[in-house]
């Protein structure tokens, strides 16, 4: 989906806002065309106050894209640099992950399509054409914002706020027609708090509403996925037993970052080898492995 920003009877490009669907990490990309070439880095500790002039080589592309993950882990991709809050689906904290600055609203780049269904608008029309900034928080889902805001909820868990800031960040001297982007050094915690299988079960256990182990599809290629119960210390041995003499299961599939924590396999048929993409009914699924 996209967030766009309305104001001067026109929309713009503002951030694009992605769910995955294998274990509900969010992907934000701050839209901007156009390439840098050159760019500044500041920070607040003592010694980085002075900007520094940075050339790009080969030049950028002005979008930033940041990851949050279900694990908690959340990467800058713009600096290759990554800080750590709670688990998403585990949140109790608000934090403020992200603050952009842009020297004036028309700067920002035009959308001149129809919004999808999908699709959000801030609306600042009543706001001057200047610098403003706006801060990106994620927090608990019930987390009401004591400011103007757009708020997405996921699974009634976890919530992405961007906020309009009462004041504009103020950047150094001279730079105050640039696009500012600030991150943070660290976040709720100096590490990652949970392991991106762990981190995977939980979602989907939440998106489930079970602790149990959770079986998925057919989907439209005939793949079926099984999240487990509880995170494997190895990846396990699958036995599926199905309904059907007529058919077996084949094409089992594994990733090696998350095989302690899902498996997917295709049903196919013994006679033509044809994958059944219908539902078909399981006598049982078994696991082998340890526990870790």
């Amino acid at each position: 989906m996209r967030l766009l920003v309305t104001h001067g009877g026109r929309r713009y490009r503002f951030l694009n806002i992605e769910s995955s669907t294998r274990d509900g990490s969010l992907i934000i990309t701050v839209r901007r065309d156009g390439k840098s070439r050159i760019t500044y880095q500041w920070g607040t500790c003592p010694g980085e106050e002075t900007p520094v002039q940075i050339e790009l080589s080969p030049e950028r592309a002005k979008d930033k894209e940041i990851t949050i993950h279900q694990s908690g882990r959340i990467n800058f991709h713009e600096i290759g640099r990554s800080i750590y809050v709670e688990p998403l689906a585990e949140i109790l904290k608000t934090t403020a992950i992200y603050r952009y600055r842009i020297p004036k609203i028309s700067w920002l780049t035009t959308f001149d399509s129809a919004p999808d269904v999908e699709d959000c608008e801030f609306d600042l029309s009543d706001l001057a054409d200047e610098a403003h900034s706006f801060s990106v928080l994620i927090a608990p889902e019930a987390t009401a914002p004591n400011a103007r805001a757009i708020k997405l909820g996921y699974l009634k868990r976890y919530a992405l706020i961007v906020v309009l800031d009462a004041q504009p960040y103020v950047p150094p001297p001279d730079l105050s027609e640039h696009f500012v982007t600030l991150m943070p050094d660290v976040g709720t915690t100096t590490s990652q708090a949970m392991e991106e299988d762990q981190a995977l079960i939980a979602y989907h256990q939440a998106l489930q509403e079970t602790k149990g182990l959770i079986v998925y599809g057919p989907n439209g290629n005939g793949v079926w996925q099984v999240v487990f119960a509880v995170p494997m210390r190895e990846a396990p041995k699958l036995t599926i037993e199905l309904d059907d003499p007529a058919l077996f299961v084949d094409d089992i599939e594994r990733v090696s970052r998350v095989a302690t924590a899902t498996v997917r396999f295709k049903v196919k048929s013994r006679a033509t080898k044809a994958v059944i993409k219908a539902p078909v009914q399981f006598r049982s699924i078994k696991l082998n492995a340890r526990l870790s």
